[in-house]
């Protein structure tokens, strides 16, 4: 009887570690897929150029078109009304 009792309780122990090693192997490939997903879609230097646009605030419209003009260069209005995502 103790014999049976013994080699249950092993058995536990043994299913416990083969799952317990699973779940870390399962977490570890998770956190390394989060990783490798994270650098697939961070963007690359070059790709974030609109950052390095001196934009202008639109309560000063006229400081805007005065700078655009010393410069040659065009004006970009982007007016919406409400927001970009639209409403819910």
């Amino acid at each position: 009887m103790f014999s049976i009792k013994r080699t249950i309780l092993l058995a536990m122990i043994t299913v416990a570690f083969i799952v317990n090693g699973r779940q870390a192997a399962a977490q570890q490939s998770a956190a390394d897929s989060l990783e490798k997903l994270q650098r697939l879609i961070a963007p690359a230097a070059d790709e974030s150029q609109w950052m390095q646009v001196p934009w202008m605030p639109s309560s000063d419209i006229y400081a805007a078109r005065k700078k655009a003009a010393a410069e040659g260069k065009p004006i970009l209005l982007w007016y919406m009304a409400g927001e970009p995502l639209g409403t819910c």
